[in-house]
């Protein structure tokens, strides 16, 4: 137990951004070799390898205004970003455009575990997150959303104003783009906010604010 005490007065003295720039390096390199290489790096994969081209060909349709009967079948978010990176970005840029998204994913798990559990928490977060598999493309997306808008929900507990309503519950609502299990989580959230803070001033204000902010967008 005192190892950890050290350890984590240690990594307190670490500057934050540091952290950051060390662990998207380290997401980055690691995505590079598990998508064919270091060379990867630089010339990318073939634009057929780009994973479930059945998603840029729904979002290049809502993009177009294309009439296409399978665009109900998914939320718009994942097809419209997947079409972005596939149509519209140079020969071979589409696995930066991926690689930039594991690096994303990997900085929020580090910034949500770091509010909970401090820098500790937060490196050993990302230790058992770099080898997420990569291959379930809109599970990944989704898993991104949601770290996105657990850590407002994590920021809006500790400090309950307008302010962190309106971000934690855009960035809830945000999530039903990519899809809809948190539909009900803002109800959740509300009658936890007027039960546990009933003795709170203004509590109803801020909790309709936050059910309005994360009406779907």
């Amino acid at each position: 137990m005192k190892f950890f005490v050290r350890l984590e007065n240690y990594l307190q003295k670490i500057p934050v951004p540091a952290f950051l720039l060390i662990i998207a390096v380290i997401q980055f390199c690691i995505t590079a070799l598990l998508s064919g290489g270091l060379s990867a790096l630089f010339s990318g994969p073939p634009s057929s390898d780009f994973p479930l081209l059945w998603y840029p060909n729904n979002g290049e349709a809502l993009l177009r205004g294309v009439s296409n009967p399978d665009v109900s079948y998914s939320m718009p978010a994942p097809g419209v970003l997947l079409a972005l990176a596939a149509n519209y970005l140079p020969a071979g840029a589409d696995f930066w455009f991926f690689a930039s998204g594991h690096v994303i994913r990997t900085l929020l798990t580090f910034y949500l575990a770091r509010l909970l559990s401090g820098n500790l928490g937060g490196l050993l977060a990302v230790v058992f997150s770099l080898f997420w598999n990569m291959k379930e493309t809109e599970q990944f997306i989704y898993g991104a959303f949601i770290l996105f808008a657990l850590i407002f929900l994590v920021l809006r507990q500790r400090s309950f104003d307008v302010k962190n309503s309106i971000l934690a519950g855009a960035a809830v609502g945000i999530t039903f783009l990519v899809r809809s299990p948190l539909f009900l989580l803002p109800l959740l959230v509300a009658g936890f906010d007027l039960l546990a803070r009933k003795g709170e001033k203004i509590v109803w204000k801020k909790t309709l604010v936050f059910l309005f902010s994360s009406k779907e967008r």
